[in-house]
């Protein structure tokens, strides 16, 4: 027998034996079966190499099976709820039932640019719905076809801090949350949707005793990427105080960028993304703290669903807020219509003549 026989003989009985051993749940450089190798192919060295290769490719195994039985498990889940909607779908097609009034089908839903364009399309019930961006991107939105004559386009709501709102750029940049709860609709879209057209933005604000106040400006857009998604805003009117213009001109800070003018990151400290600055009068983005309370950290740092304006209070966190817009020319447009109406109805107020002006029948006979 050749020497490189010999070697190669000593290495498959001490595979072997490292397979039975490892087959037994022991230690294969203590078992007895390797103690009985003639000393000549006892390798203590070979031996604990052998086993630690062993014992790497059965874990990788281990691993890779609970992968494959997990994507197993997933493909038949989504295998089963694709099939459940077809067959809703099959349904649907041939059922007949009357389709509740202002709640159109999908099918029967045009791709709108924005909730105003499908409020003069016909939709007239709040809800969920599908936009198409002005670089083709379609997105789904709440849209408020109740507050302020409807229309209005949600970008953001905090409702039961169930959405956490403590993210990194791409997040805020991209979009995160349920639209049907809450949400960030993000940067990206929000530069899209306001890029050609000119939008008033409305802010929606609810303390945690149901006072709702409200805050308006008649101008907004949000900037491209490479300004840092810059916020711009003017003309300010509502209830709720405005806490927003100090931030006019900002670029958007997140917890990984810091675009602020404080001497050390306000995203950090409020752990939320906003357009701050050194740091805040609103900070609608921030930690979700239920009742308002707890919200000054033991160092006195402190952060929360802020709007200063409301109640003059910086250490107050509201309950519920929503951020919406619509075009400027739409809220215009309802303001002269409403104008006109009522200019109409006092016209014709002072057009009628009072009751003992009017002479009675009996008195012309």
């Amino acid at each position: 027998m050749t020497k490189m026989s010999a070697m190669l003989l000593k290495s498959v009985l001490a595979l072997s034996t490292i397979t039975m051993c490892l087959t037994q749940d022991m230690s294969v450089c203590t078992s007895q079966n390797y103690r009985n190798l003639p000393t000549s192919m006892q390798n203590e060295h070979m031996c604990m190499v052998l086993e630690r290769v062993h014992l790497d490719i059965s874990d990788e195994k281990t691993h890779r099976d609970i992968q494959l039985n997990s994507i197993i498990r997933k493909l038949s889940r989504l295998e089963n709820r694709v099939s459940r909607g077809f067959s809703r779908l099959a349904w649907n097609s041939k059922s007949r039932g009357t389709r509740m009034r202002g709640f159109p089908a999908l099918r029967d839903v045009n791709i709108a640019r924005d909730c105003n364009e499908l409020q003069m399309g016909g939709v007239t019930l709040s809800g969920v719905y599908p936009l198409k961006l002005s670089n083709r991107n379609v997105v789904n939105v709440w849209c408020d076809m109740d507050t302020d004559s409807g229309g209005w386009t949600l970008i953001q709501r905090r409702l039961s801090g169930d959405v956490n709102f403590t993210r990194n750029w791409d997040d805020y940049m991209f979009g995160f949350g349920n639209v049907n709860s809450e949400y960030w609709l993000g940067l990206d879209n929000m530069y899209y949707l306001t890029r050609d057209t000119n939008y008033s933005l409305r802010i929606d604000m609810w303390d945690w005793l149901e006072v709702h106040k409200y805050a308006v400006y008649d101008y907004f857009r949000v900037g491209q990427e490479s300004e840092s998604f810059p916020l711009s805003i003017k003309g300010f009117n509502g209830t709720a105080g405005d806490s927003l213009s100090y931030h006019n001109g900002m670029k958007f800070s997140a917890m990984d960028k810091d675009n602020d003018d404080w001497w050390t990151s306000c995203s950090r400290k409020d752990r939320s993304g906003w357009w701050f600055k050194a740091c805040h009068y609103s900070s609608l983005n921030g930690l979700y703290y239920r009742h308002g309370e707890n919200n000054i950290t033991p160092d006195g740092v402190v952060n929360g669903v802020i709007w200063y304006h409301f109640n003059m209070d910086r250490t107050y966190s509201l309950q519920k807020v929503e951020m919406k817009i619509k075009p400027r020319a739409a809220i215009l447009e309802v303001k002269a219509k409403k104008a006109l109406q009522e200019r109409f109805e006092d016209s014709s107020k002072n057009k009628l003549p009072e009751a003992h002006m009017v002479p009675a029948i009996e008195d012309t006979l």
